[in-house]
């Protein structure tokens, strides 16, 4: 009804796979922090290893600072607190997707 297509995903497992299938075609991905089989910290981390330009959106029951540790929040473009509105989501959304990409420096010592 807003202009975008969606793939869904029961768990952590089933949503790399289809990243992995349809990346080319994926703007921007929208995870919960908590899932069975494969949390969203651990899909974070993946789909950062697959593609470092994902643009990733956090979602969570849970205050979020409990939920997100903070070696994944670099890797995260904004979060969404459960329960939000169609309004939010789209905005936060459109924010996203139209948000140059970032570059992140990773220093070595």
């Amino acid at each position: 009804a807003n202009g975008y297509g969606t793939l869904t995903a029961r768990d952590g497992t089933e949503a790399l796979v289809k990243y992995l299938r349809h990346k080319e075609s994926i703007g921007a991905v929208i995870t919960d922090v908590v899932m069975p089989n494969l949390d969203g910290p651990g899909v974070i981390r993946a789909l950062y290893s697959i593609d470092p330009k994902v643009k990733i959106i956090a979602m969570s029951g849970l205050a979020i600072d409990e939920q997100i540790d903070k070696s994944i929040r670099p890797m995260v473009h904004s979060y969404l607190q459960k329960p939000y509105s169609a309004c939010t989501l789209l905005h936060t959304l459109h924010h996203v997707l139209t948000k140059p990409p970032r570059h992140i420096a990773v220093g070595v010592e």
